[in-house]
């Protein structure tokens, strides 16, 4: 056409001969960017036009000669591909490129290839238009030397290659000539045969792009997309991969299903063969399901899939409903509006397990940013009814979901959003705060194994293959563009990213197989991208701009990336430009894959910050960037990641933490990086865990030689001001970003105990932490009046919004409703508007002009409480509601909730996953909003049932009653986060006028407010359920229960009328046991609190309280514990009355005066004794006989008084003695948790009252068969150390509860083999010891009458058989004066017993006798043959290692030659007070003690669990021996005094006077400084995890180090603390000294625990403060209250005394108490006796019971710890310490 007009070709314009965006190939000299898609156009075009003369005349154009090689190149593929698909000949290419044309063909194959496919769209409607397998035929016979003589293989072989050439031009052409563009993919398809999964993923993506096609092609695509789909699933798996890895594809594909199926089926086609045909992606997902043969495959991967049908099915029109449920083995939805589906998936797993499944992929699974869930799939995990069995984390765990979401799903979907907040409500409320969330992605935790560039290039191939399946045709185009030019440019560098990528990834991921396929390319065929214009490097100060315009996270990161790029060489070596080069263009257009951008950018600022050149600068801009007011939190998200992987990167580079200071204070980043800033920003966007981390970091910077506390201290107190008002100045930054994150860390207590900080902001802060707001409210009121004076506007507005939750806090809403507020005042309109509804004020909120979340609340509550009260004035007395009212109700309601809809997705818009508390807070909101929508649904249920006759319903009157079924526990103690949640329930029934469920929750409410605390908001809505009913009548039991929890709230306040109101619901309460009526556990409670008071009060006499009241109470609940236990409780507290009063001293003055009486009766009998023997009686003495006997008469009627007082202080104390055992033992028999107290006591009083008292042995022998053995389980030991050889009632007896306890299995075996093992003491172990043969004979015989029983014979047998077998290894011999020893392997078969074993083990079940107690005892499978001696230890104690039936591993450390039976009762004691611990739990001091289990074998072996993942403090601190360097002291401060230099320092003072040790002591401090911060940085590289780490640590050691002072524990040298590596917990081991036998080393202890400068440094920039102060203080208060049961546990030394006590011989204690720690110091005593040592038992009791009551003085806790803390970091204390303690460690 255009040679008919005479113009040629060359003289168009090129822009108007482009066909479609092909790959740009390489611009030549003066060429344009993109003129080479123009010129294979023009190219095209000659060749279709027959004028190849024309072809030398584009030279010219292109600034090049006809015969440049450059021009050649860029001319070859369109001119092949043209000429020999259409000419069929080569000819005319053999005349341009000669010989080298056949290297050409194969080298360009695939480029040749793909730009013929696109004639058939050119040639269309010409005359000879050309076809796709024209094409293929023509290339196979001209050209047959080429590999694509095979179509199938060349096609399968560049299936990749072939796709990312043709894609964008099947996009361009398919709206035009949809026929051909399906035959075109038919083709390819069929060609390239079965995909795998990574093929499969591409080809998907590009396929499903044309579902707009005419209806007929429509079909076809359908059938070639099902095709491909079914090739992939029978043949390579692909498919199975794709759901695995969760693609974007398959999410792709079901998004477009709802969207195309929702509202209406597409139209039916002629010739379709179903429904599915009409939509390709229906097609696609129904082959889906097919291929993985649905409903029959397990795989985790199904089930998502699975969860994600039945979501979406409920959506869909019947038609595709009907074709997915049957393809998918779903049952049909029975009511679509619903919107929900009859769980099948969800009921078969469970909420929590389906949630699972829709959690995040492990790390090795990942790709490209996390999944989103389709809404729906969360909603349906909910249960429909209300549920308290789900926990919190459940909640949160659906929250943490719902933000992957998109919020739109919400608002485009109301019935979703309403569904979503009910079945959030339909949980119990979030009371607990969430738990941080640590994401280690796979770059975090591979910095320290692989090169920056090799991670960067990493992530940048895994996104870059990720987004290559991307729904964007452009997106697609510049990923695959992306992953040419790194492959191109960087080919070594992108082939060790790979092989990184294979060790991060799991086997046969996705991007690996992309990789592999991609990498086996040849290099000719890989056109490399290079960006628009050349890089030009800027000149002068490098700038980073992270200061940036762009509000858009996307924005900003395409703008930085951008940035970045222009910055060239200056900064990016050549392995960067070509990176951002490459992904530039990715970060600019790709704006939904800011995931992408975000992941290399962090990387390209870690590599930056490694580089000399652009370190200082960029540590500079990052300081301007976070010391911006207000940063976008994006952003600064990203910015901080990259500041803590440069830390985390840096640090594995040097193998120490960085940065360190001073050792970085000379490195270009760190020296000029604002690590305050950086904080006050972390804070700023609520990441509290890096602001406290980077805040310390930032006090080592400032004072790198001052422990963490002292530099705070430094800097807070005003840089070293002196005096009192040093005390009062104002806060500095570092001291107020520590106010700011006590705020958002309450559970660190990071004030408590700083009672230093004076200032009213640290006071405001300290009474906020503690919810003090009377005093907050003072403060407030002087902040507010300061401002006022000062005229700062800004300082007003923040103390009038303090002010106002302060009182919002006391409850005194209505001064929030008066005052004038600024119409811009957003946050003081809310709480106006909470204060409104928490008041029932209904209406309009005049002045407020905007809706936000309380607003909405209280105007969707005045609509409905309109709409109530419209049905309330139409249902008239006796008359039936009509319809039409019933149906306007049900709009109104509809209509008020449309904007608490939108809301719903506001709060799950604004969720933040890096906050706890923002969890928390959008949880309670989200239940608050699920709770109206439950009292509309329960209202319309109402309404509608007064429009019938018969009806009635009590929708609202159920709801009540399932909103108050609270645990009050739960509740009670995070009262203040859920007490929102409360309030609008009690402000909802209000408004759906029923009184009586009203009143009911007001009460039940209450009671939970009294037990968090908030008495006087308890009996304010008290008030408020009175005046509910101020017009209905209650019921009795609703009057009493109402009243009954008013005297409970005035008992709190100490208020007389409690005790008047009690009396009188306890009358009543009476009368329903005279009435017969029993089983009221709610009225025996009352009884037996009345009792309580009573007995506390002393208003009634003991006896009739114990009638009236507790008897009373048992009576009316026979089974229920809690009237028993008070019960008990009542008898025990008079038992202990009575013999306080018979030890007083006034009692002892009354037997001194019976004694008395006593000896005057003598002495007047012998005066008239003597006055009868007279010979004369005169009258005068026969008067005084008369007078004497007068005074007999007198005193023997005062004796015979006393007589009865002493018989009925016996009986009284026999009568309360076996009371209270008895009804402790009914409680043990009917009680079910939280008994170990009781069994405490009842076993005490058995064995202190059994002698004296007989009749108490038979309550128990009665008793023992009912008791629950569980609580009973724990004081085994106590038990077996009662055992005698005597035939008595109590020894019968306690035979009897052994032989029960035995059920229980081998752990209470162990202490009856010990028993009987106690005269098992090797030759040579002790010349001294007395084996107690007594016992070992009774233990005998209790074994034997076990052995009897043939449930536990078994176990016996092999506990018997393992026992010799254990005793074997721990005592086989070994030359301990050969340190080769160490390196010995024993075989199992050296071991003659292990015979015994092997046989036992295949013919019975043998117990691990280290498994813990508290669950089923497994059992062994195999003994791993090969011992090995432990390389720690003087004993050389041996390592066995075994597997029990599930193939967990055991590891045990046998010890012969040590007594391990204190150690065992130090384990168990621990464990009793965790149970302690745990009953008595609080949020802040969440104690527990990490045990182990020990058992003892024999008075000199034993078995103790190996504790796994520590280390020795010691080993930690200062190396293994012989190996310093090692140690964190030497590895962070070098040039401090070695370890070695300390220790002699000491030593050479120890004779010298105190004086001299202090000085020395003093002068080890001044040149070592404490480390142990810098071990959590080295080994808890996540902000979260070092968080946790330390409060893990300052939790155990706070608690270790309370009750070890308890204990008396000593000798607690580094050695024998262990590190978790893991947790961060310390974990005591080796018990030998305790019961204060420190103080009788040579050497004597002076510390209470160790709390030495590491120890304390440890514990971060508040030091002795904060959370150890307030663990400390809780533990020693919970062992006070709970003194009876550590004294129950001690007492078990006084019947079996420590074997250390009573035969080690001093060389014995110098070896087992200092050759580990470096003791050189013995007892300052003889050898003990065995009198001797059980005296010093008893003594050892006595110590512990000073020191439950606050030692000599009687300290409260609160001084007491401070005292405790005092004296263990007390130098004075510390220098007379024995120099092995190390006490400079």
């Amino acid at each position: 056409m255009l040679q008919a007009k005479g113009v040629k070709l060359t003289q168009m314009p090129l822009v108007e001969l482009g066909l479609a965006d092909a790959m740009p190939s390489a611009p030549g000299r003066g060429q344009r960017w993109g003129f080479g898609r123009h010129l294979a156009a023009a190219v095209c075009a000659m060749v279709l036009a027959e004028d190849l003369e024309q072809l030398s005349d584009l030279a010219p154009c292109c600034s090049l000669g006809a015969k440049a090689p450059e021009f050649l190149e860029a001319l070859f593929v369109p001119l092949a591909a043209c000429v020999i698909p259409l000419r069929k000949s080569i000819e005319r290419l053999n005349e341009r490129f000669g010989d080298r044309l056949l290297a050409l063909l194969q080298s360009k194959a695939s480029q040749v290839f793909a730009f013929a496919l696109q004639l058939p769209f050119v040639t269309f409607g010409c005359a000879h238009p050309v076809d796709v397998d024209s094409i293929a035929t023509a290339f196979r016979e001209v050209a047959p030397q080429v590999e694509w003589v095979d179509t199938s293989r060349f096609v399968s072989k560049h299936f990749r290659d072939l796709l990312y050439l043709l894609d964008p031009v099947i996009r361009a052409w398919s709206p035009h000539l949809p026929q051909t563009t399906v035959i075109l993919l038919r083709s390819l398809i069929g060609w390239a045969g079965p995909l795998n999964g990574s093929r499969l993923r591409v080809a998907l993506a590009m396929l499903l792009q044309h579902s707009e096609m005419p209806p007929k092609q429509r079909i076809e695509l359908s059938r070639v997309v099902a095709k491909a789909i079914s090739a992939a699933g029978h043949s390579t798996g692909g498919l199975m991969k794709l759901v695995k890895h969760r693609d974007e594809t398959i999410t792709l594909i079901l998004s477009r299903v709802e969207h195309e199926w929702s509202t209406a089926a597409p139209a039916a086609i002629r010739g379709e063969s179903g429904p599915a045909e009409r939509s390709p992606a229906l097609s696609a997902l129904l082959a889906v399901l097919s291929a993985l043969k649905f409903g029959e495959s397990p795989a985790s991967g199904v089930v998502w899939l699975q969860l994600h049908l039945e979501a979406i099915l409920p959506r869909l029109v019947p038609e595709a409903q009907r074709l997915v449920a049957s393809a998918a083995h779903l049952e049909l939805p029975e009511e679509r509006s619903a919107k929900r589906l009859r769980r099948t998936a969800t009921a078969r797993l469970g909420m929590e397990a389906a949630l699972r499944q829709l959690a995040p992929l492990p790390s090795d699974l990942t790709w490209g940013p996390p999944s989103s869930p389709d809404l729906g799939c969360i909603v349906r995990c909910f249960p429909e009814t209300k549920s308290d069995e789900a926990g919190e984390e459940v909640i949160y765990t659906s929250l943490r979901l719902l933000a992957q979401g998109s919020p739109e799903q919400l608002r485009s979907d109301p019935p979703l959003a309403r569904a979503l907040a009910l079945g959030l409500a339909s949980l119990k409320p979030a009371a607990n705060k969430a738990q941080s969330v640590i994401c280690q992605d796979v770059v975090e935790a591979s910095l320290g194994t692989h090169r920056v560039d090799e991670l960067l290039y990493s992530v940048a191939l895994l996104g870059a293959t990720h987004l290559q399946a991307h729904p964007l045709a452009s997106v697609r185009q510049m990923s695959g563009r992306a992953l040419r030019h790194l492959m191109a440019a960087q080919k070594q560098l992108c082939q060790s990213a790979r092989q990184a990528l294979s060790k991060l990834l799991c086997t046969g991921h996705l991007a690996i197989e992309d990789l592999d396929e991609l990498s086996s390319l040849q290099a000719s065929s890989l056109g490399a991208a290079h960006p628009n214009g050349t890089i030009s490097a800027p000149t002068g100060k490098i700038s980073w701009q992270f200061t940036r315009s762009e509000s858009d996270i996307s924005l900003w990161m395409s703008g930085l990336f951008a940035h970045l790029l222009k910055l060239g060489s200056v900064v990016w070596d050549s392995a960067g430009i070509a990176l951002l080069s490459a992904c530039a263009p990715l970060a600019k257009h790709a704006t939904d894959a800011a995931w992408f951008s975000e992941r290399l950018l962090v990387l390209l600022l870690v590599k930056a910050a490694t580089m000399a050149k652009s370190a200082n600068s960029l540590a500079k801009d990052l300081t301007v960037f976070f010391q911006q007011r207000s940063p976008d939190h994006a952003q600064a998200r990203c910015l901080l990641r990259a500041l803590h992987l440069i830390r985390v990167h840096q640090s594995n580079l040097q193998g120490r933490a960085v940065p360190h200071f001073p050792a970085d204070l000379q490195d270009p980043f760190w020296s000029s990086m604002d690590l305050f800033a950086a904080a006050n920003c972390a804070a700023n966007i609520s990441n509290p865990e890096y602001a406290f981390l980077l805040l310390e970091l930032h006090l080592q910077k400032c004072k790198p030689d001052l422990p963490l506390e002292e530099a705070l201290e430094f800097l807070g107190g005003g840089g070293g001001m002196q005096g009192v008002e040093a005390l009062f100045q104002p806060p500095l930054q570092e001291v107020r970003l520590l106010h700011d994150l006590a705020r958002q860390l309450p559970d660190d207590e990071l004030l408590y105990g700083k009672g230093d900080w004076c200032h009213t902001s640290s006071r405001l802060a300290r009474a906020d932490l503690a919810q003090d707001n009377l005093t907050s409210i003072h403060l407030r009121n002087e902040l507010l009046e300061f401002a006022l004076q000062q005229k700062n506007a800004e300082a007003e507005k923040e103390a009038h919004h303090g002010l106002d939750v302060a009182i919002a806090r006391l409850g005194w809403h209505s001064l929030l409703t008066s005052s004038v507020l600024e119409p811009e005042d957003n946050e003081a309109w809310e709480q106006r508007a909470e204060a409104l509804w928490r008041m029932r004020q209904w209406g309009p909120i005049e002045g407020m002009k905007h809706q936000s979340f309380h607003s909405s609340i209280h105007t969707a509550l005045s609509g409905l409480s309109s709409a109530v009260q419209a049905v309330d004035s139409a249902c008239t007395a006796g008359c039936l509601l009509s319809p039409s009212a019933s149906h306007d109700f049900s709009l109104a309601v509809a209509a008020l909730e449309r904007p608490l809809l939108k809301m719903v997705a506001t709060s799950v818009g604004e969720i933040q996953l890096q906050s706890p508390e923002s969890l928390q807070l959008k949880a309670v909101h989200l239940q608050m909003l699920g709770s109206i929508f439950h009292c509309a649904d329960a209202l319309v249920m109402d309404v509608h049932k007064k429009t019938q006759v018969q009806g009635q319903s009590r929708g609202v009157a159920t709801l009540a009653s399932s909103w108050q079924n609270v645990k009050p526990s739960e509740a009670a103690m995070h009262f203040v986060h859920v007490e929102p949640l409360f309030a609008l329930q009690a402000s909802i029934l209000a408004t759906a006028a029923h009184p009586l469920p009203e009143c009911r929750f007001l009460t039940a409410l209450a009671g939970l407010a009294r037990e968090a605390g908030w008495t006087h908001r308890a009996l304010l809505l008290l008030e408020r359920a009175q005046r509910a009913t101020s017009n209905a009548k209650l019921t009795r039991q609703d009057n009493l229960m109402l009243r009954w929890e008013q005297a409970r709230c005035l008992y709190e306040l100490k208020s007389s009328e409690a005790l008047s109101i009690a009396k009188a619901v306890a009358a009543d309460c009476r009368g329903d046991l005279a009435g017969g009526c029993g089983g009221n556990a709610w009225a025996a409670q009352v009884l037996s609190c009345t009792g309580l008071w009573l007995s506390q009060s002393r208003l009634e006499s003991a006896d009739v309280i114990q009638k009236e009241y507790f008897e009373a109470a048992v009576a009316l609940d026979p089974t229920g514990n809690h009237a028993g236990r008070q019960f008990a409780d009542f008898l025990d507290s008079r038992l202990s009355e009575e013999l306080t009063r018979q030890g007083s001293a006034a009692h002892a003055r009354t037997i001194r005066t019976r004694k008395l009486t006593e000896a005057n009766i003598a002495r007047v009998q012998s005066e008239i004794d003597a006055l009868s023997r007279r010979r004369t009686l005169t009258a005068q003495t026969q008067e005084e006989i008369r007078n004497l006997n007068e005074q007999k008469r007198k005193l023997e009627i005062s004796k015979e008084e006393d007589q009865r007082s002493v018989q009925s202080e016996k009986e009284r104390l026999k009568a309360l003695t076996t009371g209270c055992i008895r009804q402790l033992g009914r409680c043990l028999s009917t009680g079910s948790e939280g008994l170990t107290q009781v069994a405490c006591r009842f076993l005490s009083l058995w064995f202190d009252y059994s002698s004296e008292y007989p009749e108490i042995t038979p309550i128990i022998k009665e008793a023992t068969p009912k008791l629950s053995l569980t609580p009973v389980m724990p004081f085994i030991y106590q038990l077996a150390s009662r055992l005698e050889m005597k035939d008595t009632h109590f020894q019968r007896t306690l035979d009897e509860l052994l032989l029960r306890l035995s059920q229980k299995g081998s752990p209470a075996l162990w202490p009856l083999i010990l028993l009987r093992n106690g005269d098992q003491v090797p030759r040579g172990g002790s010349t001294s010891f007395k084996a107690d043969i007594s016992k070992v004979q009774a233990a005998k015989r209790v074994i034997e009458k076990i052995r009897k029983v043939p449930s536990v014979r078994p176990v016996l047998e092999a506990v018997d058989v393992l026992s010799a077998f254990y005793l074997a290894i721990a005592f086989y011999p070994v030359d301990k004066k050969n340190p080769a020893s160490r390196d010995m392997n024993i075989k199992l078969g050296q071991i003659p017993e292990y015979r015994d074993v092997a046989k036992a083990l295949q013919s019975s079940k043998v117990p691990v006798p280290t498994a813990a107690f508290d669950c089923s005892v497994p059992n062994i499978k195999h003994f791993v043959d090969g011992i090995s001696i432990a390389k720690q230890g003087i004993s050389f104690p041996k390592v066995v290692k075994l597997v029990d039936l599930e193939g967990r591993e055991y590891k045990q450390l046998v010890k012969g030659g040590d007594d391990l039976r204190q150690d065992a009762v130090m384990q168990q004691l621990f464990r009793l007070l965790n149970d302690v611990f745990k009953e008595n739990a609080k949020s802040s001091a969440q104690l527990h003690l990490r045990t182990f289990q020990v058992v003892p074998l024999s008075p000199q072996a034993g078995i103790v669990e190996w504790v796994a993942n520590t280390i020795t403090v010691g080993e930690i601190l200062v190396g293994p021996t012989g190996n310093p360097e090692a140690g964190a002291h030497y590895r962070y401060r070098p040039n401090d005094w070695c370890h070695g230099t300390c220790r002699k320092k000491l030593a050479d003072v120890k004779d010298m006077a105190d004086s001299c040790k202090l000085q020395t002591l003093k002068e080890i401090y001044q040149n070592s400084k404490p480390v142990m911060h810098l071990v959590f940085l080295q080994r808890f590289w996540s902000p979260q995890e070092w968080h946790r780490a330390r409060q893990a640590y300052a939790r155990s050691t706070a608690v270790s180090s309370i009750v070890g002072y308890i204990v008396g524990l000593g000798d607690r040298h580094p050695n024998n603390i262990l590190f978790d590596v893991r947790t961060g917990e310390l974990i005591h081991i080796d018990f030998g000294i305790a019961f204060e036998a420190g103080r009788l080393l040579k050497v004597a202890e002076q510390v209470p625990f160790r709390l030495t400068r590491d120890i304390v440094a440890g514990l971060g920039c508040l030091g002795t403060c904060g959370l150890f102060r307030r663990c400390a203080e809780t533990a020693m208060a919970q062992l006070r209250s709970n003194a009876p049961l550590v004294k129950a546990v001690v007492e078990v030394f006084v019947h079996d005394p420590i074997y250390s006590w009573s035969c080690m011989t001093p060389k014995n204690v110098q070896k087992e108490a200092g050759e580990a720690a470096g003791h050189s110091g013995q007892w300052a005593g003889e050898l003990l006796s065995e009198e001797e040592g059980n005296d010093f038992a008893r003594r050892a009791v006595l110590t512990v019971k000073e020191k439950l009551v606050g030692g000599s003085g009687h300290l409260g806790v609160p001084a007491h710890v401070r005292g405790l803390i005092h004296e263990a970091i007390d130098l004075q204390n510390l220098c007379r310490m024995f120099h092995g303690w190390q006490q400079w460690v």
